[in-house]
């Protein structure tokens, strides 16, 4: 992972989170309204905390929340993640 030596940590962690699967626009704007800026605030949360505010952050945002399933596909793959 010779392209991240350039990057900052907080740079190398955001780029990190966008690896999540089934992130697009709508799901970066629930995470950063939940504050989740980066891959590191989502390893500091257990999955039933993550969970919650990722329904709360979609709930204040007005849009269709994700499915549990994919809520915890994006928990697990950041601890997968986290050793990339």
């Amino acid at each position: 992972h010779e392209q991240w030596l350039d990057l900052g940590t907080a740079s190398r962690d955001e780029a990190l989170m966008l690896k999540l699967a089934g992130f697009g626009a709508v799901e970066h704007d629930i995470f950063r309204y939940a504050g989740f800026e980066g891959l590191r605030a989502i390893l500091a949360v257990d999955l039933d905390a993550f969970r919650a505010a990722i329904a709360r952050a979609a709930g204040q945002l007005q849009v269709e929340p994700p499915s549990d399933l994919i809520v915890q596909t994006w928990w697990d793959q950041a601890r997968t993640l986290e050793d990339a």
